[in-house]
């Protein structure tokens, strides 16, 4: 577990940095890059290393979506069987495709397609839409404590909310208004800024994208080299990271078992070699 004070040290960077992009001062690629360069160019503990460039998801509960992380959405497959995925769920990809720079794009999902159950004539519609036909927005993926949304039909409980916005300024607005009343989310009055509740019988996750013996993998948070290898048994395990444009491996005390523990920031290249 992190120290407290390094914590704190974190989120602080963190939250300059954000007041900086929003005021003009630098863009957000500029943030993005000069986080991933102190990453690099330092010996860190691996959870610092992630917590560092992917932020602090779990303790002030967001993740930005954008680069190497992506956003996986599951629902199930029978409309009879809300929250049950016993009997086959629908799953989907959803990029955040840059229009141009400073963190802003379109939120593009893949083709749906069932899982643990025979594919039906017509997949159900989905408990939750992510807005495709949106402006170029920043995105942001927060994870809130549960707690009921009173909609016209009767209360509805969930645990995650989609934060899009226009602008640096409007993000940390509603960023902060939602820190402080979760259901905020369901009537948000901040313009510029749109919110969605995610029903808890939906899953929405970021994903970090690496590469494994060659395929692209998407890694659930907390994302470690193990969970990007799932069942199979390394061999040789290498692990490589970007170092100022060119590839050099990470080194682990600990050999093989620690590598397989390491926390994984996005763009990662693993090999196992049998």
């Amino acid at each position: 577990m992190m120290p407290p004070a390094l914590e704190r040290g974190v989120e602080g960077l963190r939250a300059q940095l954000d007041q900086e992009v929003a005021a003009g001062c630098i863009s957000a690629d500029s943030r993005a890059a000069f986080l991933r360069q102190l990453v690099e160019g330092l010996t860190l503990n691996s959870g610092l290393a992630q917590k560092i460039v992917l932020g602090p998801y779990f303790s002030e509960d967001y993740i930005d979506i954008g680069g190497p992380v992506e956003l996986y959405l599951a629902y199930p497959l029978a409309p009879a069987h809300p929250g049950d995925y016993s009997h086959g769920y629908v799953e989907r990809t959803i990029h955040l495709v840059a229009t141009g720079s400073g963190g802003r794009g379109r939120l593009v999902a893949g083709r749906p397609h069932a899982v643990g159950a025979a594919v039906p004539n017509e997949l159900p519609t989905p408990p939750f839409k992510v807005h495709e036909a949106d402006p170029s927005r920043l995105v942001r993926l927060f994870f809130v404590v549960r707690y009921e949304v009173q909609e016209s039909g009767g209360g509805r409980d969930h645990n995650a909310a989609l934060l899009t916005a226009e602008t640096q300024v409007e993000l940390a607005r509603a960023s902060a208004r939602l820190a402080r009343d979760p259901a905020a989310c369901a009537q948000l009055d901040i313009a510029g800024a749109t919110c969605q509740p995610v029903p808890l019988a939906v899953e929405l996750e970021a994903r970090v994208k690496v590469q494994v013996d060659g395929r692209d993998v998407a890694v659930p948070l907390p994302a470690t080299v193990a969970m990007a290898l799932g069942n199979d048994s390394p061999g040789d395990l290498r692990v490589y990271r970007d170092y100022k444009g060119r590839l050099v491996p990470v080194s682990a005390d600990g050999g093989t078992a620690a590598l397989m523990n390491l926390r994984l920031i996005g763009g990662e290249q693993i090999f196992t070699r049998k």
